[in-house]
C-alpha cells in the first residue's frame, strides 16, 4: 500500500493454516465462499463490512461487525464448518471473536479471544493488523472439539471507517 491508498474497511482471517491444509487433502472435500466473503491468494478469507450491526457506543459494548461465510465441508458432509458473519466485539471482559451460532442461527457463538494492540489510523480508516486470535471454550464445538480451548489460530486483520467509532 502506498501512502496514498486508504486500506480496505474488511475483516481478514485465514481460521487456522493446519486445518485449511487438513481439509484440502481430504478427497471431495471443499472450501468456499458464501455472498459477503472472498478469498485471498494464500487462503485468507475477507469479509465485508456490516454497518447496519456495528456500534461503538460510549458506555456498553462495542462491536465492529462483518458479513459473509467461509464454509469448509468434507466426508460427504459430514464435516460442515461454517464462520459466519465475523464480529469483533469489545467490552471490559476483554475482545471476542463471535459468530452466528450454527446450532442456534439466532444466537452469537463466542469463537475466539482476540488480543487486538493500538490501532492505526488512516485516512478514514482505523485498522487493527495481525491480532493474536485463540480459541474459546465455546469455539471448541466449531471444530468438533479437535482443537482445545487456547489453541492458536490464524490472526486476524480488521478495520472500520473513523465515522464507524466517533
Amino acid at each position: 500500500m502506498t501512502s496514498m491508498e486508504t486500506p480496505a474497511i474488511e475483516f481478514r482471517w485465514g481460521v487456522k493454516a493446519s486445518f485449511r491444509e487438513y481439509v484440502g487433502e481430504i478427497e471431495g472435500s471443499s472450501q468456499g465462499m458464501l455472498p459477503g466473503a472472498g478469498r485471498l491468494d494464500g487462503g485468507t478469507f475477507v469479509f465485508d463490512p456490516d454497518p447496519a450491526a456495528t456500534r461503538w457506543v460510549d458506555s456498553g459494548p462495542r462491536v465492529l461487525a462483518y458479513a459473509g461465510a467461509a464454509q469448509f465441508t468434507a466426508y460427504a458432509g459430514l464435516m460442515n464448518v461454517v464462520i459466519r458473519d465475523p464480529w469483533v466485539e469489545f467490552d471490559d471482559a476483554g475482545t471476542r471473536l463471535t459468530i452466528v451460532d450454527p446450532a442456534a442461527p439466532a444466537l452469537r457463538l463466542h469463537l475466539a479471544n482476540l488480543k487486538p494492540g493500538e490501532p492505526h489510523r488512516v485516512g478514514g480508516v482505523v485498522r487493527w493488523n495481525q491480532v493474536s486470535a485463540r480459541l474459546a471454550i465455546g469455539g471448541m464445538r466449531v471444530f468438533d472439539g479437535v482443537y482445545g480451548p487456547g489453541s492458536e489460530l490464524d490472526s486476524v486483520d480488521f478495520a472500520t471507517s473513523v465515522n464507524s467509532i466517533n
